[in-house]
């Protein structure tokens, strides 16, 4: 069991290292021990295997998405509902990459519904967000975007999931864009950064708070191209440096 916990551990490395042939090599070696099992270090194997597939070439699914699935059918015979969850947002994006919209909507919407059976507010608000974000990307479901954006915004901020809060907000913001006359947004863009930045400054650990400012980065990148945009250089140039000085402090 130590020379398959070493190899799967070797394989594993080579993965996050990129080298998404070599993890290959070595994972697929491990096959026939895990044949016939429906443990979890199976269905590790399986996800491991599909996202050397998937880091080689993420425009077809042939490969990554059987493998997926045989991951997600060991979690639900185990009935290991978080693992569940977890492997319908992977395949997810999976076909996401492939430009199967309906399949991914298909298993955004089973990893939702997992979410509200184990009451996990932050994992359902961030689902949410996802599955916005492939609706804003088709002309007829743009509707059904906002909505969902709206929705995962207003539940993540009620449940202090800021992030998620901003990611929602942001996308948002996003889709008022193309439609909506730039300078209100950049309004709106401006009231999130200062809503940002006070949280950030609540945050103690210096190392936290470049964290957090890191994950909600794209409200800056957002109000700064729409600065520039309006050929405001000064007003772009002042967004991009808030950061920072943030920071500083």
């Amino acid at each position: 069991m130590t020379d398959i916990k070493e190899a799967m551990e070797a394989g594993l490395a080579l993965l996050d290292k990129g080298k998404n042939l070599d993890a290959l090599r070595e994972l697929s070696k491990l096959e026939p021990e895990f044949a016939g099992k429906d443990t979890d270090e199976a269905a590790d194997l399986y996800t491991a295997i599909s996202q050397a597939y998937y880091g080689m070439n993420p425009k077809t699914d042939e490969n990554s998405l059987p493998y997926a699935d045989r991951a997600f059918e060991i979690h639900k015979k185990n009935n290991s509902k978080d693992a569940m969850m977890n492997d319908l947002l992977y395949s997810a994006f999976v076909e996401m990459d492939c430009n199967k919209s309906a399949e991914a909507e298909k298993r955004l919407d089973s990893a939702i519904k997992i979410a509200q059976e184990l009451k996990d507010d932050e994992a359902f608000v961030q689902l949410l967000t996802t599955k916005a974000d492939l609706l804003s990307g088709q002309k007829r479901r743009r509707k059904d975007a906002v909505e969902i954006y709206s929705q995962a915004a207003d539940l993540a901020k009620k449940n202090g999931n800021m992030g998620t809060y901003f990611e929602a907000s942001v996308g948002l913001l996003t889709m008022k864009r193309e439609e909506s006359d730039p300078s209100n947004v950049l309004n709106e863009a401006m009231k999130l950064i200062d809503e940002a930045e006070k949280f950030a400054m609540n945050i103690k650990a210096k190392k936290d708070r470049k964290s957090f400012l890191d994950d909600v980065s794209a409200v800056y990148d957002l109000a700064s191209d729409i600065a520039m945009e309006m050929e405001n250089v000064d007003e772009a140039m002042q967004i991009a440096g808030r950061m920072s000085k943030i920071l500083s402090k």
